[in-house]
């Protein structure tokens, strides 16, 4: 088992009704009738938007900083 299955049961058991991680926020949208897919699939992208914008910001720097001229 990866080390990601034992931070989200870690998260799951310990978080309270009020304070929730997202990932266990995103997992809740399994109902009795079916898993809500669309649901899902927009916590996801929300939770990928800000480690996108920070890769590009770094890589951005970083390529600016190896060009001469």
């Amino acid at each position: 088992m990866g080390i990601g299955l034992y931070e989200f049961l870690f998260a799951r058991i310990l978080s309270g009704i009020r304070a929730k991680t997202l990932p266990v926020v995103i997992a809740g949208f399994n109902t009795d009738i079916g898993p809500l897919y669309s649901d899902m699939s927009a916590g996801a992208t929300l939770v990928m938007i800000p480690n996108i914008v920070m890769t590009v910001f770094l890589a951005r720097g970083l390529t600016f900083g190896a060009v001469q001229g």
